[in-house]
């Protein structure tokens, strides 16, 4: 409209001034030309922009469809794998405890034993992301849950020779959430886990709480390891996208299906060869 205004102004302008003729008329007309085709050629491209946005709502319907399909269908192998899998893991030990069997054979049992753990956890985790989160929300202190994470992680990390450091609060109050504490453990545990997997034997794994912007607790955890490489930093939230041989590709996704139930965010910065830092957002308690 403002181009027709303009174009109508101009015209008339030129009509009555006294060096008025075709040249002006002309240069009015080319005017409202170049201004017709400019708003032409902008609702063109608000259209292709529109268009590329649909197709985008479109794929990421489909491809979240796909991915629910996939879900349902690996918690249903999961569902009927775990019983069998159970059976076995305690005929296993039933056989341990009966049978007089050399060092090496009992190793070979021990063995047997550690890799049907791996794989019930495996199991649990599909089975865990399948289901629909369910929280029982309560004040959560955060220096109490980072500290009983801590306590349950020692011996682990220990075994990696991995040091955790818990920084104290920089806060006047004590830092609380409004979350499901076993659920947060959960999360604070597999980030922490991670971060010690990613770190080599003498380096330490840190763990700090801080305020952060409107009125939200951030809980950061930071190794110094082997860090993510830029075409796998998108994706690490992605269900079964993992990088390790004897991953499932659901810890982080469950972290942060877990988060985005309590109304909160998890961020990632990294540099491949210096390491990682996984924020979680959460908001604070009332």
């Amino acid at each position: 409209m403002s181009g027709f205004l303009v174009g109508r102004f101009v015209i008339g302008r030129a009509r009555e001034s006294s060096l008025g003729g075709r040249a002006f008329q002309l240069q009015a007309h080319a005017l409202v030309v170049y201004q017709l085709l400019a708003l032409l050629l902008r609702r063109r491209a608000l259209r292709r922009r529109a268009l590329r946005g649909l197709l985008l709502v479109v794929l990421l319907c489909v491809l979240g469809r796909r991915l629910a399909a996939l879900g349902q269908f690996a918690a249903a192998i999961a569902h009927d794998i775990r019983t069998p899998l159970t059976s076995i893991s305690l005929n296993v030990q039933i056989l341990r405890r009966k049978l007089q069997l050399s060092d090496d054979d009992r190793e070979h049992l021990d063995i047997a034993l550690e890799e049907l753990a791996r794989l019930d956890r495996s199991v649990a985790e599909i089975l865990d992301f399948a289901k629909p989160v369910k929280l029982s929300a309560e004040p959560v202190d955060v220096g109490e849950l980072i500290e009983t994470a801590a306590k349950g992680l020692s011996p682990v990390l220990s075994e990696k020779g991995v040091r955790l450091e818990c920084e104290p609060a920089l806060a006047a109050a004590p830092l609380t959430v409004q979350g499901d504490p076993m659920r947060l453990h959960q999360v604070l545990t597999n980030l922490v886990g991670n971060a010690a997997e990613a770190s080599a034997p003498g380096a330490h794994v840190t763990v700090r709480a801080t305020v952060a912007d409107d009125r939200r607790v951030a809980i950061e955890v930071e190794d110094h390891g082997r860090g993510i490489g830029a075409d796998d930093l998108p994706r690490i939230f992605e269900p079964f996208f993992t990088t390790r041989p004897d991953g499932t590709g659901l810890g982080l996704a469950i972290c942060h299906k877990v988060i985005r139930a309590h109304g909160g965010d998890i961020r990632v910065r990294s540099t491949p060869g210096q390491g990682s830092t996984f924020t979680v957002l959460l908001p604070a308690a009332a």
